[in-house]
């Protein structure tokens, strides 16, 4: 138990680190397997690489909430973690593009991988993480924009969206 809280704290500290365990171990037993991703897409579901990465960052985090707060469960989420790292660092490379991809084994690119790097996937140096940011601007850059993918959809239109691309250097991610 933590030093300095009451009871009553305590508690409510274990009751949300016991919804927080339920909530990460589901992510982690959808890790790697089929849906329609963050754009829902409307076609043939396959293993996105962002699903993924978001069920390797709940892991990562309940790893983090477990040490702060003795709950036992430590090197669970961080044995989970480093599985699923591993498997996106493995099934979501693609060496003939040069960079992370959209779905497991697949070979198009999706602006979503940028969140590899404000999630801290890998560190800010890894060679894989600049080539997949530069292959991104490089392949869904248009104009002053990035789209989010440029593949068919299932809704008739793959340019339905586009966010501004913001003009930053690597180490302003790095905060």
């Amino acid at each position: 138990p933590r030093r300095g809280i009451g009871l009553a704290q305590r508690r409510k500290v274990g009751v949300n680190a016991k919804l927080l365990e339920r909530l990460a171990r589901k992510a982690i037993d959808v890790a790697g397997t089929p849906d329609a991703g963050i754009w829902e897409l409307r076609t043939e579901w396959q293993p996105q690489t962002f699903s993924s990465l978001m069920c390797w960052a709940a892991a990562k985090r309940m790893a983090r909430v477990s040490a702060r707060h003795s709950t036992g469960n430590e090197s669970e989420f961080a044995d989970a973690a480093a599985k699923i790292r591993n498997e996106i660092e493995t099934q979501a490379w693609n060496n003939d593009v040069g960079s992370f991809v959209a779905t497991l084994g697949g070979v198009d690119v999706d602006a979503s991988l940028l969140q590899m790097a404000s999630l801290a996937l890998l560190p800010m140096d890894d060679p894989r993480l600049r080539s997949t940011i530069d292959t991104i601007t490089q392949k869904l850059g248009q104009d002053g924009w990035l789209l989010r993918y440029r593949v068919d959809d299932g809704f008739g239109n793959a340019l339905l969206f586009r966010a501004k691309m913001a003009k930053q250097s690597p180490a302003h991610h790095q905060g």
